[in-house]
């Protein structure tokens, strides 16, 4: 299918029943997240529209929700980053649809281990978010290829 200039709805994954702890902003994380699937949608040639979850979408949409997040521990991303509990963690699941019918479902999976002295949680959070993104994003584009 020619994806140029084909117009894409995007909408705001959901984040309901994601629990942070304090100081991590989900707000920050969903544009990290959204950004980046955005990006490698339109490096493709779609012409895409991130809108409200009740806009009315275009012909080809993507939607879904964020199922985990979990900031990992940053003591433990500097000292052993390979231990279970270290990463940050970013998981998604989405839909890719056409005229209102669903074609596929996706998924998103970004961790992220290692940074500067452990690495802040609010920035290894949006690294992982942009990475799950990204593979979200080539996933919907796989399947419309």
């Amino acid at each position: 299918m020619n994806l140029v200039g084909k117009p894409c709805t995007l909408r705001p994954f959901t984040t309901e029943g994601i629990k942070t702890p304090r100081g991590i902003d989900m707000k920050v994380i969903a544009r990290a997240f959204h950004t980046a699937v955005e990006e490698e949608l339109e490096r493709a040639g779609l012409g895409v529209r991130l809108t409200g979850p009740d806009s009315p979408a275009e012909q080809l949409m993507v939607s879904g929700k964020f199922t985990r997040v979990r900031a990992g521990s940053q003591i433990q991303r500097y000292l052993a980053p390979f231990l279970p509990g270290a990463p940050a963690v970013i998981e998604v699941e989405g839909l890719v649809s056409m005229d209102g019918n669903p074609l596929a479902e996706l998924s998103g999976l970004g961790k992220r281990g290692l940074g500067p002295l452990g690495g802040a949680s609010m920035a290894m959070l949006g690294s992982a978010a942009e990475i799950a993104g990204v593979q979200l994003a080539r996933q919907a584009l796989e399947i419309l290829a």
